[in-house]
């Protein structure tokens, strides 16, 4: 969906009527499945979008909803027919606002349906309804039946491809015995401009990984950000995919996510190598990455010390569970994720001192939406499968409590604790290879996480750089990608004195 003010002039469907009311000041939505657009029924979770500046479509701010909350309300349908009616009225599920309570003003309206699909991960908008935005100012006193429809359908992803932009497509035996269905392995391979005019050469390869809500489709966004516009030696960008049914996969192997690392080491790093001219050494091989992305660089880098020859992760999401986000030591007696030991709320964001949003009020909008985001993300990858067969919860969602057994859990995936524990093994194949960053006021207390990693660093002795930096949760800026590039460039120079930069074949 795209910003259109041509839809908000032209595709008005509204009947606002003045009908007698079932009760004073009641707002009705009667949302048609327009048979036109689709022809079987449909089951998943039916929302109307409200947005109070009437600037755009409704729907599309619900990604960033928790940061600046506007109402919407929603039923989960099952088997909806096209040419029927759905109704959304006061006793529909709400969030922010409920129904009776919506201050009168001004709004755009939006009914959207995401389709009810196990196998459809959070960036995957194939399938998704949606209808025309409509407005009305609502006047306090009168009651309204506003009649929405359905009448668009998001088809197919096309990888925009180019010269320098190549997506791989890749089948995993691994996954797919996991899930007991065809699963592919996805990536976007951006190459120099040299490629092309080279054909004798081999490149070093970076892995980036996109944090939450990020995708691999994003390529212009990765250029911008990782420096694959000419900054530094040439190499070959890989961006992977680290989208799941349920969430931000982060790359570890999990019960809920299956075996991710594996499939990439083992499937789809071997097909990369060699269908580019992608130099398959591990000192060639770097990872880097934002936020969840960076975490589950990371862990690549930690589980897999030999193949991969360096990694820099920027604000990872938390690398040391003592201290996690706002919400502290998990670890301690009586952790809770919503609440002080005084009852006042814990912060979810934070932005130059001033709080966005609490942690209870994220959850509720991660629950709200219906789709994994960052809560349901951590869960999928850390936690064990509940008797329910879906992720255990680490926290309950009405006290805020945290649960030792599923933390127990999670020590696995505590990045801090894993070198610690594995020190021994693993260290001197570490070796100048982990680089982490963080910003001094990262807005989700990564900044935290990150110190306490440093400190277990610093005990054992290991040669790793670990940096608070002065800015927020996004460091990347032209300065900070410009020192990424340098150090790899670096790196590649103790593997190949004779030239860093791309080798013959």
């Amino acid at each position: 969906m795209k910003h259109r003010h041509g839809l908000i002039l032209f595709g008005l469907l509204v009947l606002v009527l003045s009908c007698a009311p079932p009760a004073a000041e009641d707002i009705v939505f009667h949302v048609l499945l327009d048979p036109a657009v689709i022809m079987a029924p449909v089951s998943g979770r039916l929302k109307v979008c409200l947005d109070s500046n009437a600037l755009h479509e409704p729907a599309e701010h619900l990604e960033e909803n928790y940061s600046d909350p506007e109402p919407f309300y929603y039923r989960d349908v099952e088997n909806w027919r096209p040419g029927e009616t759905v109704t959304i009225d006061k006793t529909a599920q709400a969030f922010f606002t409920r129904l009776e309570k919506l201050p009168r003003r001004r709004y755009a309206f939006q009914a959207i349906l995401e389709p009810k699909d196990p196998a459809r991960g959070y960036n995957d908008k194939t399938g998704i309804l949606w209808g025309p935005v409509v407005i009305e100012k609502l006047v306090p006193g009168r009651s309204y039946v506003l009649s929405l429809v359905l009448k668009n359908i998001v088809g197919p992803f096309r990888f925009p491809e180019s010269e320098t932009a190549k997506e791989i497509v890749v089948p995993s035996p691994l996954l797919s015995h996991f899930y007991g269905r065809p699963i592919d392995l996805r990536a976007a391979v951006v190459l120099p401009a040299t490629y092309a005019k080279e054909p004798a050469c081999q490149y070093p390869a970076v892995y980036v990984i996109p944090g939450l809500f990020g995708s691999y489709r994003a390529v212009e966004a990765g250029r911008r950000r990782y420096g694959m516009n000419g900054v530094g030696t040439d190499k070959i960008y890989v961006i992977l995919d680290a989208d799941c049914p349920l969430g931000h996969h982060t790359f570890c192997d999990s019960e809920n996510n299956g075996p991710r690392a594996a499939s990439l080491v083992t499937e789809l790093i071997p097909a990369i190598e060699k269908t580019f001219r992608v130099l398959p050494e591990p000192g060639s091989r770097f990872l880097t990455g934002q936020s969840s992305g960076a975490w589950s660089a990371l862990w690549l880098q930690v589980t897999y010390p030999e193949f991969f020859g360096g990694v820099w992760a920027a604000s990872p999401d938390p690398v040391d569970f003592r201290n996690f986000c706002y919400a502290g030591d998990l670890y301690e007696p009586g952790a809770n994720m919503y609440y002080e030991r005084d009852g006042r709320e814990r912060p979810f964001w934070m932005f130059r001192g001033y709080p966005i949003c609490t942690m209870k009020e994220f959850w509720e909008m991660e629950d709200a939406s219906g789709t994994a985001s960052q809560i349901q993300s951590w869960e999928a990858a850390w936690s064990p499968r509940g008797k329910d067969g879906r992720p255990r919860p680490f926290f309950d969602r009405t006290t805020g409590i945290v649960d030792p057994e599923t933390i127990s859990w999670w020590k696995r995936y505590d990045i801090a604790r894993v070198l610690q524990a594995n020190w021994p093994e693993i260290g001197k194949r570490l070796r100048g290879k982990i680089r982490v960053f963080a910003g001094d006021h990262d807005d989700y207390a990564l900044n935290k996480a990150v110190l306490g990693l440093k400190d277990v660093l610093k005990t054992l002795g290991a040669e790793a750089v670990v940096e608070i930096l002065p800015g927020n949760h996004v460091l990347w800026s032209e300065e900070f990608t410009a020192r990424v590039q340098k150090e790899m460039d670096a790196a590649l120079a103790v593997r190949a004195p004779q030239g860093s930069g791309p080798s013959k074949l």
